[in-house]
Parts: C-alpha cells; structure tokens; sequence
C-alpha cells in the first residue's frame, strides 16, 4: 500500500526523547485515539488501523511512543514506523477513572489535587504518559502504577481487548505488555478514592520538592537502571554508583549527573553512543566493586 498522508518519513527521534539524542525513524504518525472515551466503546480510528496496516504490509517493526522518557534510541536510528499515541480522553466511570493512553501522567496528578481524588499522589512530578506508565510500570517512593489499575484497554492487532488487573500481569518496572509488542496500549481503568483537597495538595507538595531536591534539571531519561533485587533503598542503583565514585564521570556530551547517580544526563551534544559507554562504564565498576550486575531500566530502540 502507499503511505498514508499521515505518516512522516524520517524523522528525528531526538526531537521526541526527553534525553534529546537519537537518529531518524523510516516513518513517524502521530495517533490521536478516538477520545469520546466509555470503556466499552473504545474504537480504534482509522489512521491507527491503516498505520498498522502499513506496517504489516512493509514487514515494519512498530515501537510506541509516549512522550520519550525512559527510552534511549540508537544513533543510526530505527527502521521502522514510530507510532506516537495521543489517546488523551478522562472521564468519570462506575466509581473509576477512564483514561486515554496518551494522558500525561501530571495531568492526572492534577486533577487528584483539583477535585480531591487520593491515590495518584506517589507520581507527582513523574514525567511520561499513562500509556507508558502502564507499560513499563513507572513508580517510585513507594509506589508503582499497576497499584492504581483495574483494567487495561488495549488493541491486539485485530480487536480492542479489555483486561482486568491480575498479579501476573506486572512486576517491578515490568508488565505483560513488554512480552507483547503487537500489543497497543489505548487506555485504562483507575481506582480512585476520596481525600481531602488539603492533604493531597500537601502530598504532593512533598513528592515534588523530594524529587526536585534529588534529581537533575538537565535532559534525562529518568532512571538508567532498575534497582538491584530486594528494593531496599540501601542498595538502590543510585546508591551503589554513587559508593562506586561514578558520579561526574564523562563520555563526550553524556555525564553521570552529580545530583543523582542513577540519572545520566545531557550537556547539549551527546549521542547514544556515549550514553551506551557510560552504562558499559558502571555496569563494570558496580560488578568490580560489588558484585552486583546492573540490569537497565532504560529501553534501547533502533540501531546503535
């Protein structure tokens, strides 16, 4: 088939990663789902299907896009078609919240805050999507997404599926959507709860200033790598590069901020490349130091 009007052919990635490097995608289309959004009436447009059509007919690997953190694409960049979801209806249901996949995550911080909604406080100030929340099941001091999730509503290529949360389909920084890429994320179903205005505000008041006190403003993909088995804070990721007198180490543009050791950043001009060494760099010196092997948080996508 001939390529949609809607999708761009190469574009650069950099633009879209909150690390700021990455080469260009063969295509690139902007998704924006259906946002009259009951969760039993989800429809998949018609620029998503053709996009997969296309995709399906050029043999293209798809890679799904949120809003670029906690991805680190290659320099030779990715061969086939980015799919970036803007799926960002929210509405009220059945006692839950109805979600699309492309909703920033601060969004629904917000709102909590605005209308007195508790239960979303633990992800103030965490950048990204919904989409990408669910995916890689984001979290941090204390909590974790899937804790929020009753249903997930996805497309399989074929039908829009509906899923109920189960404890088989998650763990630490990991759901079953990473074992099924053909999978496409387009929205979920929250559990919210009744708090007081006034006490969410504050909650969130102290996440922020923890996290603004704790992380670097310079260009990152949040954290490099997940932390070591156990989740004791003793023996974070962060932690051990920091014992292992990484912070402020070097490769051309890319830095292993000072703030925090588990966050590399960019000065201006990295490449992925840089960012490959520098996590060569502390995976080997953690292992000399510790004996403890690093496993990446970060997700590597396209060609390095």
């Amino acid at each position: 088939m001939q390529i949609p009007e809607f999708i761009e052919k190469d574009v650069p990635l950099a633009r879209y990663s909150t690390l700021g490097v990455g080469g260009p995608t063969a295509y690139f289309a902007k998704i924006d789902v259906d946002s009259n959004y009951p969760a039993r009436s989800v429809s998949v447009n018609d620029q998503l299907l053709e996009a997969c059509e296309f995709a399906r007919d050029n043999c293209l690997e798809v890679f799904v896009l949120g809003r670029g953190s906690n991805v680190l694409f290659g320099d030779a960049g990715f061969p086939g078609l980015v799919l970036r979801m803007q799926a960002n209806g929210i509405e009220f249901s059945r006692g839950g919240l109805l979600v699309g996949s492309g909703l920033l995550v601060s969004t629904l911080v917000s709102l909590g805050k605005t209308v007195g909604l508790g239960g979303f406080e633990f992800l103030a100030g965490l950048p990204g999507t919904i989409g990408g929340a669910i995916y890689g099941n984001a979290g941090c001091y204390g909590g974790e997404f899937w804790d929020v999730i009753e249903e997930v509503i996805f497309f399989d290529g074929e039908y829009v599926q509906t899923q109920r949360r189960h404890s088989s389909m998650f763990g630490y920084r990991w759901s079953i959507f990473k074992e099924k890429p053909g999978c496409i994320i387009l929205g979920a179903k929250l559990k919210v709860g009744l708090k007081g205005k006034k006490v969410i505000a504050g909650e969130v008041r102290r996440v922020r200033e923890k996290r603004l006190a704790s992380q670097p403003k310079a260009k990152s993909a949040g954290c490099i790598f997940k932390n070591p088995p156990g989740g004791n804070s003793r023996i974070s990721a962060g932690r051990l590069i920091d014992s292992a007198s990484l912070k402020g180490t070097r490769v051309g543009d890319a830095v292993i901020s000072h703030e925090q050791g588990n966050f590399f950043v960019n000065l201006g001009g990295a490449k992925a490349g840089d960012l490959i060494e520098l996590i060569k760099i502390a995976k080997g010196r953690v292992y000399e130091k510790f004996g403890i092997i690093l496993e990446e948080e970060i997700i590597r996508v396209g060609e390095f």
